[in-house]
């Protein structure tokens, strides 16, 4: 049967995700292009506009993909999701987990996107498309020369960065639809989306005061500390990395996703 789920997500959304992937890079391949074409100050338009759609792709797809899933959970064809033999836990769980996985192909493309968009505003600053690759792949060497546990923390973060982008909508789709704010329809689903980002906001302002440290300023040496008043005072070309920023979000991260499995699989409303 979970093959069979992951089979019709597949099915339900492969055309537009396809679509989607193959506009952006057509838009930001053309724009790249154009930058290395045209005169200043045109060339750096066309270089901007490539660098916006590159990096705005991701974020689509996160938005999409759980638009997607507020649709087929919640709309007309909510009832056909509800009438699937199979526990509500597991069919949030192929959605979730489907949602997930695109969201890390699509970050994983965006690298490719990024890089051509790199180009492309090199290109409108006068730098060859070989300096820019250089560049970038020497910064990405340098990823390399960190500590052990700071590069390993550094993949995780990685690794779980598309669960924190879909994981607010997921929220706000199941919590936003129960029966305490059903009624309020889909501007429910937006109030609730808004309190989950109040809520992180503020949790994130509170890890990065109160939560370890890196100090970078000594690269490749990289030292820990906790000092809220040395990070407030902090000059603003100091190189600290404030790790608690990445701790809360994987953590509200997970905890808003069992939140709204549980929300999913014991308070399912359908309108």
């Amino acid at each position: 049967m979970i093959t069979t789920l992951f089979k019709h997500e597949i099915l339900r959304t492969w055309r537009w995700l396809g679509l989607l992937t193959l506009g952006a890079a057509l838009v930001v391949s053309a724009a790249t292009l154009l930058a290395t074409v045209f005169p200043a100050p045109v060339n750096l338009a066309f270089g901007v506009v490539a660098i916006i759609v590159a990096a705005l792709y991701p974020f689509a797809v996160q938005l999409l993909i759980s638009l997607d899933f507020y649709r087929s959970c919640y709309s007309k064809t909510g009832y056909f999701t509800a009438a699937i033999p199979e526990k509500g836990s597991t069919i949030f769980g192929v959605k979730a987990l489907y949602a997930y996985l695109v969201s890390l192909l699509a970050l994983v493309l965006d690298l490719g996107l990024l890089l051509i968009a790199a180009i492309g505003i090199g290109s409108a600053s006068g730098i060859p498309a070989s300096a820019t690759i250089d560049t970038v792949f020497s910064s990405l060497a340098m990823v390399w020369e960190l500590p052990a546990w700071l590069l390993v923390s550094l993949i995780v973060i990685v690794v779980f960065l598309p669960l924190t982008g879909i994981t607010p909508y997921f929220f706000a789709a199941t919590v936003g639809s129960e029966a305490w704010i059903n009624r309020s329809g889909f501007g429910g689903v937006v109030l609730v989306w808004f309190l989950f980002y109040l809520a992180s906001q503020l949790v994130g302002v509170a890890a990065v005061f109160f939560a370890p440290v890196a100090d970078l300023n000594a690269f490749p040496d990289v030292t820990v500390f906790y000092d809220p008043m040395r990070l407030a005072t902090a000059a603003n070309d100091a190189q600290y990395l404030p790790l608690g920023i990445f701790g809360w979000m994987l953590v509200m991260a997970v905890v808003g996703m069992w939140w709204a499995k549980v929300s999913y699989s014991r308070k399912l409303e359908l309108r």
